[in-house]
Order: C-alpha cells, then structure tokens, then sequence
C-alpha cells in the first residue's frame, strides 16, 4: 500500500519551502510528486528512477553485490552474491537474503519468551530504503553491501 497524500502533504509542503530539500518517494506503481516540487524531487517507481536535477529517466538495473564475511574484517570471504533486475526486485531480493541470515535470540523472563533478532527488521528496511533514496543514479555503479559477523556495511 502506498502512503496515503494526507500524510505527504506536510513533507510537500516542507520540500517546497525550503529550496536545498530534495523530496524522495519511493512507490510501488505510482510515484509522484506535485508540480510546484517537480525540481526538488526524486520518485522512484518500480524499476524506473525519474529525477528532476538534468535526467528525465534513468534506467535502474544496476547490480547490488552482497558479501559474506567470516569475521571482523576482509580476510575471509564466505560468500558472494550478485543480485540483478528492476530495483524493486534487487530490493526485496536483498531484504529477504539478509533476514534469512537475520538470528533470533530467545530470552525468558519469568513466563515470557522474548525473541530479539540481531537487526531489527524495521532497521534493515530502513537501511536499504536509504541506500535506494541516497544513491547517484547518474552514473551506474553497484552497490556493495558486506555482511560481516559483528555488522552490516
């Protein structure tokens, strides 16, 4: 489900006064924004990067490598992956390869079993989305994310 404009009207409304903002949105299908922030924006819908700063469309099938490492630093590789397609798809492909790898610790307080993983979901979500929003589309480059033992880079 996409956000509803009730709840992006403020953020509009922001971007638009202030002229170093750039507004971000990333939707399944249908992401726009309004005309008086054409300039300030970046919308990102599926597989497609529209972007108002000099690009009208910009292909977005870059690779997003991701590493395995034994460890604490790169001296042990464990494996390697290459993922490919539409954003969206590399995305979900991504998220789904690090919450399988994503443990979950069980504690017991008195008749309570508390499970807590090692990342918490909604910050592994949000680490990608910010990778998604925050990179230069006007070049292709891969995205390389390492997972170590003690942390995700």
């Amino acid at each position: 489900m996409n956000t509803p404009r009730i709840i992006k009207y403020p953020f509009w409304q922001m971007t638009a006064e202030n002229p170093k903002a750039i507004y971000a949105c990333v939707n399944f299908g249908k992401a726009c924004v309004p005309g008086e922030i054409t300039e300030l924006s970046v919308c990102i819908n599926t597989d497609k990067v529209y972007m108002s700063q000099g690009y009208s469309s910009v292909s977005a099938t870059d690779t997003a490598i991701r590493r395995m490492i034994k460890g604490t630093d790169r001296t042990i590789f464990k494996n390697r992956r290459e993922f490919t397609g539409s954003l969206m798809q590399q995305m979900n492909e991504v998220y789904d390869f690090i919450d399988f790898r994503n443990q979950t610790r069980a504690t017991i307080e008195r008749l309570l079993r508390i499970d807590v993983r090692d990342y918490p979901e909604i910050a592994v979500r949000e680490a990608l989305l910010n990778l998604l929003v925050h990179r230069d589309y006007s070049f292709g480059a891969s995205v390389l994310i390492s997972i170590y033992t003690d942390r995700i880079a």
